[in-house]
């Protein structure tokens, strides 16, 4: 008995999008830290969301630039975050801009 972890994908997705979503959801699939807490991909007008598993606050994805720069960005920031018990407080965190994590308290 084997439930495998793979996240849900919602939202528009058309023929086009298929692809950036498939490489997302592998990326994702393939790093541990990220496997184990993104239960959800959110496709909404030109960029993704994502939903994760045990924390109340939604990740701004973006497009599918520089994936793995932000994907860095956001294990740093959460590393930080937890080491500082400070993750409940934000009710949203935002990837989309280059080399930096732009977070909303609630």
């Amino acid at each position: 008995v084997f439930s495998a972890r793979v996240p849900i994908v919602t939202g528009t997705i058309n023929k086009n999008d298929l692809v950036d979503v498939f490489s997302l959801a592998k990326y994702i699939y393939d790093d541990d830290f990220l496997s184990k807490n993104v239960i959800g991909i959110h496709k909404n007008g030109n960029g993704f969301e994502l939903k994760l598993r045990v924390d109340d606050f939604t990740v701004r994805f973006g497009d599918q630039e520089n994936v793995a720069a932000k994907f860095r960005n956001f294990k740093a920031f959460y590393q930080k975050a937890q080491k500082d018990n400070t993750l409940k407080k934000y009710k949203e965190v935002n990837l989309e801009y280059s080399n930096q994590v732009v977070c909303a308290k609630k």
